[in-house]
């Protein structure tokens, strides 16, 4: 299993660039912080889906932040990112 842990700095921007990168290297499994990603149902989850990953994610509400898991469609995960509020992580 691969697994990959990355700071994106916005996947909004880049996310033909990152969903192609999981593709090459064939990553099951990626924790993205700094997603900056600002609703449920966007072109960048919409994108993400059709590169053949499901997507848990966890906005901020204003400009930057958000975390976000991706993992393989053929993986039957459950978890959720929405249920839990932070103020801060030190």
């Amino acid at each position: 299993m691969s697994c990959l842990v990355w700071n994106a700095q916005s996947l909004n921007n880049k996310v033909d660039e990152v969903t192609q990168f999981l593709c090459d290297r064939q990553v099951d499994i990626a924790c993205i912080s700094e997603t900056w990603l600002s609703s449920e149902n966007s072109v960048t989850t919409f994108a993400i889906k059709e590169a053949g990953y499901q997507i848990d994610h966890s906005y901020r509400g204003k400009r930057g932040g958000g975390v976000a898991i991706l993992w393989k469609q053929q993986f039957k995960v459950t978890c959720n990112l929405k249920n839990k509020i932070y103020e801060s992580m030190q």
